[in-house]
């Protein structure tokens, strides 16, 4: 048994080929959409913040963000976190903020619940949303946030703390 009795032509072979090097079915590959540009975090871009959610999201909004209120929060957040470290506003810029909507699932939940992800990143003129991703939370875990900082805003928040005590 040759490969034409197989497939039929070898045309086909080489489309099967295809789309088993693309490791998907009938040769269609679900893309995930990514950000084209960054979107500062203010009153008047929440059209644009709630069309970028919508864009990811879908019709779900159960435990996804959909609102720019909800984005306006996690920027809140984010700098009420940032200044916590005794990190100057003007020290700020580079510092990166990774949210997942939702609440804890309770273990009744059988599968996972749709969220979304959103990472902000700090510049010295604001916050700006700089990703949007789908994502997955799963029974009796609880949805990620992470701040994450430069180097130098390391060093000036271990400062901080070190002013905060003497060594006797």
């Amino acid at each position: 048994m040759g490969l034409a009795h197989v497939f039929g032509t070898r045309k086909s072979f080489v489309e099967w080929e295809i789309v088993r090097d693309m490791g998907c079915r009938n040769g269609y590959k679900k893309e995930s959409k990514k950000m084209t540009k960054q979107i500062k975090i203010e009153y008047k871009n929440s059209d644009a913040i709630e069309a970028a959610l919508r864009a990811i999201n879908g019709k779900k909004d159960s435990h996804t963000f959909y609102l720019s209120h909800q984005i306006d929060r996690i920027a809140a957040e984010a700098e009420e976190k940032i200044a916590a470290l005794s990190i100057a506003k003007k020290h700020r810029a580079g510092a990166t903020y990774v949210a997942q909507s939702g609440e804890e699932l309770p273990s009744a939940y059988k599968y996972g619940a749709a969220t979304t992800t959103v990472t902000i990143a700090r510049t010295s003129g604001g916050w700006y949303i700089t990703d949007i991703k789908s994502s997955t939370l799963y029974p009796r875990s609880k949805p990620a946030r992470s701040l994450r900082i430069t180097q130098e805003q390391d060093a000036i928040a271990i400062a901080a703390v070190r002013n905060e005590y003497k060594v006797i």
